[in-house]
């Protein structure tokens, strides 16, 4: 980006670097292009009196880029690419690591994490980019998570019940830039404890009209629920829900398959559908 190698990159610069290495639809007309600049100048330069990106501003940035997301959930839910996670995570990738990855064509992308398609390697490099440079925006908070729990009974036998717990949120306050492209739904066992003390994937939906989703739960106990909208720059804030009870019944032959569900503090909303953003 610095072609002068001066250590500052001036409007110049960035022009040419994002209409070359970024040229998506996003940046392909003059008017993106000084939208662009201004966006990054807005994030990245400091109280300094001229306009002009300080390598040091540069660093500074990137202390506060995907905060409270680990890169391998970037790469997961953010560019759709789960089959990398796994070396991200054991390698311990954070967004300092973010300049050397995408030098050099993004070598150590392939050497060293396996990104082995091209194809793949590219994506990782612009959307790094991207965040180097602060070209986008998280999707706005979702301001309401509803969980409630029901029992249903299958219609062969009246002894064979589940527990479902169903989910309702509302959209996030604002897209996000570029706009959300999923909702990831994820579940906490509070007691009994699970073995493993970690959130528990239950859905992820790119079905953005509809947000809403029933959850078959295997075993009495008391969970909560998680929501978050992901976009190509990264994740909103959670919506939590409240904690949602299963109780087992206790009873007759056949009735310990049977489970009776109550939502403690949250009630079942009326279905919320709404346009896609």
């Amino acid at each position: 980006m610095d072609v002068d190698k001066d250590g500052e990159l001036q409007a110049g610069e960035l022009r040419d670097f994002i209409g070359a290495q970024l040229g998506t639809t996003d940046f392909n007309t003059g008017r993106k292009l000084d939208r662009a600049i201004a966006q990054v100048t807005g994030k990245l330069d400091g109280a300094d009196s001229g306009l002009d990106i300080s390598v040091n501003e540069l660093d500074q940035h990137l202390h506060k880029v995907l905060e409270g997301v680990k890169v391998w959930e970037w790469i997961t839910h953010s560019l759709g690419l789960p089959m990398y996670a796994e070396a991200f995570r054991d390698n311990a990738i954070t967004v300092h690591d973010f300049p050397m990855l995408v030098s050099n064509g993004g070598q150590l992308l392939q050497a060293e994490l396996l990104v082995v398609s091209l194809l793949h390697r590219q994506k990782i490099i612009r959307a790094m980019q991207r965040q180097m440079l602060g070209l986008g925006a998280e999707p706005g908070p979702i301001p309401h998570l509803s969980c409630n729990s029901t029992t249903t009974t299958s219609s062969s036998s009246s002894s064979s019940s589940s527990s479902i717990v169903q989910c309702i949120w509302r959209p996030p306050s604002t897209p996000g830039e570029p706009p959300l492209h999923k909702y990831v739904l994820e579940r906490f066992a509070l007691a009994p404890p699970s073995p493993v003390a970690a959130w528990q994937p239950v859905a992820e939906l790119d079905d953005l009209v509809v947000t809403r989703f029933s959850d078959a739960v295997g075993e009495p106990g008391s969970y909560q629920y998680r929501v978050a909208a992901w976009n190509l720059y990264g994740r909103s804030p959670y919506a939590f829900s409240d904690e949602v009870v299963v109780e087992r019944v206790l009873g007759g032959p056949g009735s310990s398959s049977r489970y009776e569900a109550a939502a403690a503090a949250a009630a079942l909303c009326t279905p919320w559908v709404h346009s896609a953003v």
